[in-house]
């Protein structure tokens, strides 16, 4: 089940997902951050699997882990850096190329600009997915980050992918580094 589940949130996230909006006010996620987050993925046939998700962001660099959440050993690591994507699969079963998805998603959700509604979430639409998140702190707080984000299949094909986070924490950019 492991794979399938994987294989889906890689799938769901690939970059068929893009062309969010590019709105010039409202919300853009932090430019450095690190975040857990619980990724339950649930599948048309009512199966569902979770994870601990692990991202780190660094202007334009990310590193994602994906991680088993009964013993906590890492299952897919994939990262983006100057430009290279490198991906690494700890566990059997995993396809290639999974990681390089899921990066590029994250490239992508988390560079773009939102319209933010009244109930601090916003949502958009592309393609293949709609993207909602929820409960955006105000622009007051030290580390705007969603509390959840709703990845849902606009074809009524595929998973729907619900990330929680558990941690966040933002720090500024160091110049020159």
């Amino acid at each position: 089940m492991r794979r399938w589940a994987i294989g889906s949130v890689a799938l769901m996230l690939s970059p068929g997902c893009a062309g969010l909006s590019h709105g010039s006010a409202g919300y853009a996620f932090p430019s450095h951050f690190d975040v857990t987050q619980v990724v339950t993925v649930a599948a048309e046939r009512g199966e569902t699997r979770e994870f601990v998700g692990s991202v780190r962001r660094a202007g334009g660099d990310f590193v994602v882990t994906l991680f088993d959440p009964v013993f906590s050993v890492p299952l897919l690591t994939a990262s983006y850096r100057a430009g290279r994507v490198t991906e690494e699969t700890h566990a059997t079963g995993l396809d290639s190329g999974q990681g390089r998805r899921l990066v590029e998603l994250l490239r992508d959700l988390y560079g773009q600009h939102y319209s933010v509604v009244d109930d601090g979430g916003t949502a958009v639409g592309t393609g293949d997915a709609s993207y909602r998140l929820v409960g955006i702190p105000g622009p007051g707080s030290s580390c705007r980050f969603p509390l959840a984000i709703e990845i849902l299949p606009r074809k009524s094909m595929g998973p729907r992918v619900s990330v929680r986070t558990v941690d966040v924490a933002c720090w500024a950019a160091v110049p020159g580094r």
